[in-house]
């Protein structure tokens, strides 16, 4: 699939929805440019799902039965556990968030997303649940960087596994 020029910033992810047996594309970064969209046909079309607001910028997406979870990614806004139902197209907050998630998968039955916070320190936490609520089960704080290293290798995160695993332990790299 190409995007008709000016559409959007870039993908932020692509992600295989068994239940709908769809693929999903999250895109940004500008409100404009946010959506998340829906392609069954080999990407000869993507329907958009939600789009147009920063509610719906998302860099994780995490499909369910009844609907997808996902992480919020504004830089700027709150940030929240979404999740967007399959059958009428709403999202509903589920758990407000310390700031941005680029990562997410699935332990189990559990769902896990990780944030990443710059504020005095560079601050990383993993979130874990489902539909009903998310619990903090970890915070991690290292020493902020100067700009031109954060530049040149990025920003303190935890990078999570991708897709479902059912083994007993969440593995990641921070």
């Amino acid at each position: 699939h190409t995007f008709a020029k000016g559409s959007i910033c870039h993908v932020h992810r692509i992600v295989h929805d068994p239940y709908e047996d769809a693929f999903l594309v999250c895109t940004g970064d500008r409100d404009q440019e946010v959506a998340i969209l829906r392609t069954d046909d080999e990407f000869r079309t993507l329907r958009p799902i939600v789009h147009g607001d920063q509610k719906y910028r998302t860099a994780s997406l995490i499909a369910r039965p009844d609907c997808i979870l996902y992480g919020t990614d504004s830089p700027n806004g709150e940030n929240y556990v979404m999740a967007l139902d399959h059958k009428s197209g709403l999202a509903d907050k589920v758990q407000r968030l310390p700031g941005p998630v680029l990562y997410g998968c699935q332990v189990g039955d559990q769902i896990v997303f990780a944030t990443m916070v710059e504020k005095q320190h560079h601050e990383v936490s993993l979130w874990v649940g489902d539909e009903k609520g998310f619990s903090k089960v970890t915070h991690l704080k290292a020493r902020k960087w100067n700009r031109a290293v954060r530049e040149l290798i990025g920003y303190p995160t935890a990078i999570l596994p991708e897709g479902t695993s059912s083994w007993p332990n969440l593995y990641f790299t921070p």
